[in-house]
């Protein structure tokens, strides 16, 4: 994954060639090798793969210029030591340095402030403690790349307090951390985490989301099935590499339709919170719990039927649910639109608002 980081911002500095490098492939090769089925517990370690050093002087513009794209904001001190040690150590200082934990801060700045506790009588964080502990370690923390791309994939991977997570700030801070962990690690593994956090369940309707009852007028909850598509992976269109629409009849050309949400919503049926039994389904707050990844409740999952996924991928009935969540997610992944996808929505949040076609694509190869 440090290469994806050196080229995302040394592009915008001197350019990185990709298209024609041995190392070079689609960014969701880069990620993982989707010949190799995932861990069913994805790993928090970032993956790393060695890559040739680009030979280039760094100037104190170029470094400044790297720390206000990659950092909440640079002191002198640091632009100095950038253009003095370059960009690829500083990303590989940034690597290796201690993560800060948004929700152990806003249970400090909770604990510290005794109007909320003693006068007001809170017992949980407000919103306040929450944007508190943001802003502390956006000013001072010292792993400021993992932040700001924790921050970029908040904005892909969305969800928000104006919701049923209006009073959750220790579970909205416990999901950020979580994107924290994977932000130098692999796009599938991250993809798991945040389809299987009860944070993100709660948000998008997949925590009870339960199997097709027509005795009871049940069918599967079709919300975060569309979004995972729309949102977080392909997009609405296909892509060329560069991220322009492929265009067929002078249209462009769809990646799913309403058959498709409807199959990936069967799939993510049967999961609940951590401990969830089938007599304890309807327990939501007996079962709360948002500091473990959400559990297969096999009783509820619509094992029963078929479903036709992206990319010719076919779940057979009689599929458990957990195989049936990883291979959806591994349909997703390896489409071809990943690639593109991400890569200008990290380049957007990242470095500029407007990307060359050839950007996006030197980013979407580049390994």
């Amino acid at each position: 994954m440090k290469a994806i980081w050196v080229c995302l911002f040394a592009s915008m500095l001197w350019g990185c060639g990709g298209g024609g490098s041995s190392d070079s492939t689609s960014l969701s090769n880069v990620i993982t090798s989707p010949n190799t089925t995932p861990s069913t517990t994805p790993t928090t370690t970032p993956t790393t793969t060695p890559t040739t050093p680009i030979d280039r002087s760094t100037t104190p513009q170029d470094a400044a210029r790297l720390l206000t794209q990659a950092t909440f904001g640079p002191t002198k001190a640091e632009i100095d030591a950038v253009a003095s040690q370059g960009i690829e150590m500083w990303i590989e200082e940034q690597f290796d340095a201690p993560k800060s934990h948004h929700r152990a801060q806003t249970l400090a700045i909770f604990n510290a402030d005794d109007n909320a506790r003693i006068e007001n009588g809170a017992e949980l964080p407000w919103s306040g403690h929450r944007y508190a502990a943001w802003s502390e370690i956006a000013l001072h923390g010292k792993d400021q790349l993992r932040q700001r791309v924790a921050f970029a994939l908040s904005q892909l991977f969305v969800i928000s307090d104006k919701s049923a997570l209006d009073n959750s700030h220790l579970d909205i801070a416990t999901y950020y951390d979580g994107l924290a962990d994977y932000a130098f690690g692999n796009y599938r593994d991250l993809l798991e985490f945040v389809t299987l956090s009860p944070a993100m369940g709660v948000y998008l309707n997949m925590l009870g989301n339960e199997k097709p009852d027509e005795d009871n007028n049940i069918r599967p909850d079709e919300n975060f099935a569309r979004e995972v598509m729309q949102l977080f992976t392909i997009g609405l269109d296909e892509l060329h590499l560069d991220g322009s629409l492929k265009i067929q009849d002078g249209q462009p050309i769809p990646t799913y339709d309403i058959d498709t949400v409807k199959a990936y919503a069967h799939v993510f049926t049967g999961w609940h919170f951590y401990g969830t039994t089938y007599n304890t389904w309807d327990n939501w707050w007996q079962n709360r719990n948002f500091r473990n990844q959400m559990v297969l409740v096999p009783e509820y999952h619509a094992q029963d039927v078929r479903k036709a996924l992206l990319n010719g991928v076919v779940v057979e009935a009689g599929t458990d649910g957990e195989r049936a969540m990883q291979m959806a997610l591994d349909s997703l992944f390896e489409h071809p639109n990943v690639g593109p996808f991400v890569a200008r929505h990290l380049i957007q949040r990242l470095v500029t608002s407007n990307p060359s076609p050839d950007y996006i694509a030197r980013t979407a190869q580049v390994l």
